[in-house]
């Protein structure tokens, strides 16, 4: 019986540690989640302002060509590393999701030893 409960301990203590290094991993990966996240409405906004100019452009009939090709680019440029936040934002979600599933399955299973 001592070894059983023993074990169990010694078990208990690992799930304790492991579930404190994937807290503190959870915790870093919603920081750099949370700063995706602002970069991300940084480089929404600024695209908003660039497409602002371009339409104004536009409107004034002013033949400005090489200005309209180097925003025309500097949009494109933006739009992509915008997709590209996004991305990582979206991974960012689903590893923090796996991480809760797997947070929440190693508490029932620590809850279901106790009982």
């Amino acid at each position: 019986m001592e070894r059983i409960q023993s074990s169990y301990l010694k078990l208990q203590g690992k799930l304790v540690a492991q579930k404190i290094d994937i807290e503190d991993d959870l915790e870093k990966a919603l920081n750099k989640l949370s700063t995706k996240e602002d970069e991300l409405g940084d480089w929404r906004r600024d695209i908003e302002v660039q497409e602002g100019m371009i339409e104004c452009l536009r409107a004034s009939n002013i033949q400005k060509p090489a200005k309209i090709d180097r925003l025309k680019h500097k949009f494109c440029g933006s739009d992509k590393k915008v997709r590209h936040l996004s991305e990582e934002v979206s991974r960012g979600l689903q590893e923090k999701d796996s991480t809760l599933v797997q947070v929440e399955a190693e508490r029932q299973v620590t809850q279901h030893t106790k009982d």
